[in-house]
């Protein structure tokens, strides 16, 4: 049986991850998330503007922080909310 280091494996990351199937991408992204490279529910595609992409982290630094938030903060964000 051969035997492979991974320091003698030079394989690029865009080919490796065209050479995937969707389900083989999902249990990378997956794999990702248990292991705190990605965070839960961050899905920024980089074609966002630069606008878009800063309320996008905004919307995730509340969500990640909801339970400091006081009654008045929740009430607007809730009433916001609401509105769509």
């Amino acid at each position: 049986m051969p035997r492979f280091f991974t320091e003698e494996l030079d394989i690029d990351v865009d080919d490796f991850l065209s050479s995937c199937s969707t389900k083989e991408i999902k249990e990378i992204i997956n794999l990702l998330q248990e292991e705190g490279h990605l965070e839960y529910g961050y899905n920024i595609t980089g074609r966002e503007s630069i606008n878009e992409r800063m309320f996008l982290e905004s919307l995730f630094k509340i969500k990640d922080n909801w339970m400091n938030l006081s009654k008045e903060e929740e009430d607007i964000i809730l009433n916001i909310s609401k509105r769509f």
